[in-house]
Protein backbone atom coordinates (compact mmCIF):
# COMPACT_ATOMS: atom_id res chain seq x y z
CA UNK A 1 0.00 0.00 0.00
CA UNK A 2 1.91 3.33 -1.01
CA UNK A 3 0.98 6.07 1.36
CA UNK A 4 -1.64 8.17 -0.58
CA UNK A 5 -3.50 4.97 0.39
CA UNK A 6 -2.75 4.86 3.59
CA UNK A 7 -4.61 2.93 6.16
CA UNK A 8 -8.05 2.99 4.01
CA UNK A 9 -8.34 -0.61 4.00
CA UNK A 10 -9.34 -0.13 7.60
CA UNK A 11 -10.88 3.84 7.21
CA UNK A 12 -12.92 3.62 10.35
CA UNK A 13 -11.35 1.13 12.23
CA UNK A 14 -8.77 2.37 15.09
CA UNK A 15 -5.19 0.38 14.35
CA UNK A 16 -2.83 -0.78 16.81
CA UNK A 17 1.12 -0.81 15.94
CA UNK A 18 3.73 -2.19 17.68
CA UNK A 19 7.30 -2.86 16.75
CA UNK A 20 10.43 -0.86 17.69
CA UNK A 21 12.33 2.44 17.83
CA UNK A 22 15.85 2.55 16.68
CA UNK A 23 17.80 5.74 17.38
CA UNK A 24 21.41 6.38 17.19
CA UNK A 25 24.26 8.73 16.80
CA UNK A 26 27.35 8.00 14.70
CA UNK A 27 30.46 8.46 15.70
CA UNK A 28 32.13 12.18 16.34
CA UNK A 29 36.04 11.64 16.31
CA UNK A 30 36.44 15.12 16.59
CA UNK A 31 34.46 15.44 19.90
CA UNK A 32 35.44 11.62 20.96
CA UNK A 33 31.90 9.93 20.65
CA UNK A 34 31.25 6.98 20.63
CA UNK A 35 28.39 5.47 18.28
CA UNK A 36 25.09 5.47 20.72
CA UNK A 37 22.76 3.39 18.75
CA UNK A 38 19.86 1.45 20.98
CA UNK A 39 16.12 0.32 20.42
CA UNK A 40 13.52 -0.41 22.36
CA UNK A 41 9.92 -1.43 22.18
CA UNK A 42 6.86 0.81 21.42
CA UNK A 43 3.16 0.47 20.83
CA UNK A 44 1.08 3.81 18.90
CA UNK A 45 -2.68 3.75 18.30
CA UNK A 46 -3.87 4.87 14.39
CA UNK A 47 -6.81 6.58 14.91
CA UNK A 48 -9.15 7.80 12.30
CA UNK A 49 -10.14 10.93 13.44
CA UNK A 50 -12.59 11.98 11.06
CA UNK A 51 -14.50 8.41 12.48
CA UNK A 52 -14.49 9.67 16.17
CA UNK A 53 -16.74 6.39 17.27
CA UNK A 54 -13.62 4.42 16.24
CA UNK A 55 -12.06 4.52 19.76
CA UNK A 56 -14.42 4.82 22.72
CA UNK A 57 -11.46 6.27 24.97
CA UNK A 58 -11.41 9.51 22.93
CA UNK A 59 -11.41 12.25 26.11
CA UNK A 60 -12.52 9.56 28.28
CA UNK A 61 -10.49 7.76 30.90
CA UNK A 62 -9.38 4.77 30.59
CA UNK A 63 -6.09 3.00 30.72
CA UNK A 64 -6.01 3.48 27.59
CA UNK A 65 -6.96 6.88 26.24
CA UNK A 66 -6.34 9.93 24.30
CA UNK A 67 -7.24 13.53 25.59
CA UNK A 68 -7.79 15.98 23.04
CA UNK A 69 -5.73 18.42 25.54
CA UNK A 70 -2.41 16.72 24.61
CA UNK A 71 -2.17 17.77 21.22
CA UNK A 72 -1.84 21.23 18.96
CA UNK A 73 -3.17 23.74 21.18
CA UNK A 74 -4.33 22.10 24.09
CA UNK A 75 -8.28 22.80 23.75
CA UNK A 76 -10.33 20.61 24.64
CA UNK A 77 -13.54 19.59 22.55
CA UNK A 78 -13.92 17.35 19.35
CA UNK A 79 -10.00 16.56 17.89
CA UNK A 80 -10.57 15.97 14.37
CA UNK A 81 -12.77 19.30 14.35
CA UNK A 82 -9.56 20.97 16.41
CA UNK A 83 -7.61 19.78 14.39
CA UNK A 84 -9.28 20.78 10.85
CA UNK A 85 -9.84 24.46 12.42
CA UNK A 86 -5.98 24.58 13.73
CA UNK A 87 -5.07 23.06 10.38
CA UNK A 88 -6.89 25.50 8.33
CA UNK A 89 -5.59 28.74 10.19
CA UNK A 90 -1.80 27.36 9.91
CA UNK A 91 -1.30 25.44 6.55
CA UNK A 92 -4.48 26.95 4.88
CA UNK A 93 -6.36 23.94 3.82
CA UNK A 94 -8.96 21.59 5.07
CA UNK A 95 -8.08 17.75 5.29
CA UNK A 96 -11.43 15.71 4.34
CA UNK A 97 -9.55 13.20 6.73
CA UNK A 98 -6.92 12.63 9.26
CA UNK A 99 -5.29 9.82 10.73
CA UNK A 100 -3.54 10.31 14.32
CA UNK A 101 -0.66 8.29 14.98
CA UNK A 102 0.58 8.78 18.92
CA UNK A 103 1.24 7.02 22.00
CA UNK A 104 -1.67 7.21 24.16
CA UNK A 105 -1.89 7.98 27.66
CA UNK A 106 -1.54 4.84 29.97
CA UNK A 107 -3.27 5.09 33.02
CA UNK A 108 -3.46 8.57 32.71
CA UNK A 109 -0.03 9.17 32.08
CA UNK A 110 2.18 10.43 28.61
CA UNK A 111 4.87 11.50 27.13
CA UNK A 112 4.58 11.83 23.22
CA UNK A 113 8.45 12.64 21.56
CA UNK A 114 6.37 13.05 18.25
CA UNK A 115 2.64 12.96 16.60
CA UNK A 116 2.05 11.78 13.78
CA UNK A 117 -0.93 13.96 11.47
CA UNK A 118 -1.66 12.24 8.15
CA UNK A 119 -3.66 14.60 6.47
CA UNK A 120 -5.76 13.70 3.46
CA UNK A 121 -8.28 14.84 0.39
CA UNK A 122 -10.74 12.03 0.27
CA UNK A 123 -8.07 9.02 -0.52
CA UNK A 124 -5.22 11.35 -1.56
CA UNK A 125 -2.78 12.41 0.85
CA UNK A 126 -1.98 16.18 1.21
CA UNK A 127 0.82 15.47 3.96
CA UNK A 128 2.00 14.72 7.70
CA UNK A 129 2.26 17.11 10.49
CA UNK A 130 5.11 15.98 12.26
CA UNK A 131 4.12 17.74 16.44
CA UNK A 132 7.29 17.86 18.31
CA UNK A 133 7.14 18.27 22.13
CA UNK A 134 10.47 18.20 24.11
CA UNK A 135 11.34 17.34 28.21
CA UNK A 136 10.56 21.38 29.45
CA UNK A 137 7.29 21.31 27.51
CA UNK A 138 7.90 22.92 24.40
CA UNK A 139 6.31 22.27 21.04
CA UNK A 140 7.21 22.58 17.29
CA UNK A 141 5.11 21.61 14.22
CA UNK A 142 7.33 20.40 10.74
CA UNK A 143 4.87 19.84 7.91
CA UNK A 144 6.10 17.68 5.60
CA UNK A 145 4.01 18.21 2.30
CA UNK A 146 3.21 15.50 0.17
CA UNK A 147 3.53 15.78 -4.15
CA UNK A 148 2.08 13.59 -6.28
CA UNK A 149 3.76 10.35 -7.11
CA UNK A 150 6.35 11.57 -4.52
CA UNK A 151 4.32 9.50 -1.40
CA UNK A 152 7.68 7.43 -0.21
CA UNK A 153 10.63 9.90 -1.06
CA UNK A 154 12.71 11.78 1.10
CA UNK A 155 11.61 15.12 2.67
CA UNK A 156 13.99 17.83 3.79
CA UNK A 157 13.32 20.65 6.33
CA UNK A 158 15.80 22.61 8.73
CA UNK A 159 15.69 22.15 12.14
CA UNK A 160 14.25 24.81 14.39
CA UNK A 161 13.55 23.05 17.49
CA UNK A 162 15.79 22.11 20.45
CA UNK A 163 15.14 18.88 21.52
CA UNK A 164 18.56 17.33 22.76
CA UNK A 165 20.47 19.17 24.81
CA UNK A 166 23.26 17.99 22.46
CA UNK A 167 22.79 18.60 19.64
CA UNK A 168 22.81 22.61 18.20
CA UNK A 169 19.84 24.16 16.50
CA UNK A 170 21.01 23.87 13.32
CA UNK A 171 21.34 21.19 10.19
CA UNK A 172 18.49 19.33 7.79
CA UNK A 173 16.10 16.87 8.96
CA UNK A 174 14.81 14.47 6.38
CA UNK A 175 11.83 12.42 6.39
CA UNK A 176 10.87 9.47 4.79
CA UNK A 177 7.71 7.32 5.56
CA UNK A 178 7.06 4.04 3.89
CA UNK A 179 3.83 2.06 4.22
CA UNK A 180 2.19 -1.33 3.56
CA UNK A 181 -0.76 -3.40 4.60
CA UNK A 182 0.88 -4.08 7.56
CA UNK A 183 3.41 -1.45 8.76
CA UNK A 184 4.44 1.49 9.59
CA UNK A 185 7.69 2.72 8.70
CA UNK A 186 9.01 6.15 9.24
CA UNK A 187 12.54 6.77 9.45
CA UNK A 188 13.93 10.55 10.52
CA UNK A 189 17.40 11.76 10.03
CA UNK A 190 19.31 14.46 11.13
CA UNK A 191 21.93 15.85 9.25
CA UNK A 192 24.45 18.95 9.52
CA UNK A 193 26.96 20.65 6.61
CA UNK A 194 26.43 16.63 4.72
CA UNK A 195 27.17 14.84 8.28
CA UNK A 196 24.80 12.60 9.37
CA UNK A 197 24.25 13.48 12.89
CA UNK A 198 20.90 11.83 14.11
CA UNK A 199 19.43 7.95 12.71
CA UNK A 200 15.84 7.00 13.87
CA UNK A 201 13.86 4.77 12.81
CA UNK A 202 9.83 4.32 13.72
CA UNK A 203 9.09 0.63 12.70
CA UNK A 204 5.50 -0.85 13.36
CA UNK A 205 3.44 -3.94 12.62
CA UNK A 206 0.06 -3.03 12.13
CA UNK A 207 -3.34 -4.59 13.25
CA UNK A 208 -6.64 -3.75 14.45
CA UNK A 209 -7.32 -2.80 18.06
CA UNK A 210 -9.73 -5.30 20.13
CA UNK A 211 -10.41 -5.55 23.61
CA UNK A 212 -8.28 -8.36 23.96
CA UNK A 213 -5.24 -6.48 22.41
CA UNK A 214 -5.99 -3.49 24.99
CA UNK A 215 -5.72 -6.11 27.63
CA UNK A 216 -2.36 -7.37 25.69
CA UNK A 217 -0.91 -3.57 25.45
CA UNK A 218 -1.59 -3.34 28.97
CA UNK A 219 0.18 -6.29 29.83
CA UNK A 220 3.36 -5.39 27.61
CA UNK A 221 3.61 -2.01 27.98
CA UNK A 222 2.13 -0.87 31.65
CA UNK A 223 5.33 1.21 31.87
CA UNK A 224 5.88 2.52 28.69
CA UNK A 225 5.56 6.37 29.55
CA UNK A 226 8.10 5.89 32.05
CA UNK A 227 10.02 3.92 29.90
CA UNK A 228 10.29 6.50 27.45
CA UNK A 229 11.48 9.17 30.08
CA UNK A 230 13.78 7.50 31.09
CA UNK A 231 15.94 6.47 27.58
CA UNK A 232 15.70 10.24 26.97
CA UNK A 233 17.31 10.60 30.28
CA UNK A 234 19.71 7.49 30.24
CA UNK A 235 20.80 8.11 26.61
CA UNK A 236 22.18 12.02 27.84
CA UNK A 237 23.57 10.46 30.94
CA UNK A 238 25.77 8.51 28.32
CA UNK A 239 26.74 11.11 26.19
CA UNK A 240 27.37 13.59 28.71
CA UNK A 241 29.88 10.99 29.97
CA UNK A 242 31.26 10.89 27.00
CA UNK A 243 31.99 14.60 27.03
CA UNK A 244 29.75 15.62 24.21
CA UNK A 245 29.36 19.19 23.85
CA UNK A 246 26.17 20.36 26.10
CA UNK A 247 23.59 22.87 24.27
CA UNK A 248 21.90 25.35 26.97
CA UNK A 249 18.15 25.62 26.12
CA UNK A 250 17.31 28.22 24.11
CA UNK A 251 13.98 30.35 23.87
CA UNK A 252 11.07 28.19 21.52
CA UNK A 253 11.26 29.97 17.85
CA UNK A 254 8.69 32.68 17.76
CA UNK A 255 7.52 30.37 14.48
CA UNK A 256 5.82 27.34 15.54
CA UNK A 257 6.02 26.26 12.12
CA UNK A 258 8.51 24.96 9.52
CA UNK A 259 7.31 24.42 6.34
Amino acid sequence: MELNKYFVSSDSETLIGEGWVFHGRPADRDLGIKKNYFKYSIFNLLLPLHQPTAFKSLDRFSFLSVNSKDYLEGKDGDLFENAKVFIKNNLGFVPDKIWLQTLPRIFGYTFNPINFWFCYSDTCIDGVLCEVNNTFGDRHFYYVKIKDGQEQAVHTLPKHFHVSPFFPIAGVYSFEFATTDRLSDIKIKLSELGKLKLDTRLFLNLDLLSKKGQWSLLKTYKWLTLAVIFQIHWQALKLWLQGATFYKRPNPPQEKFTL
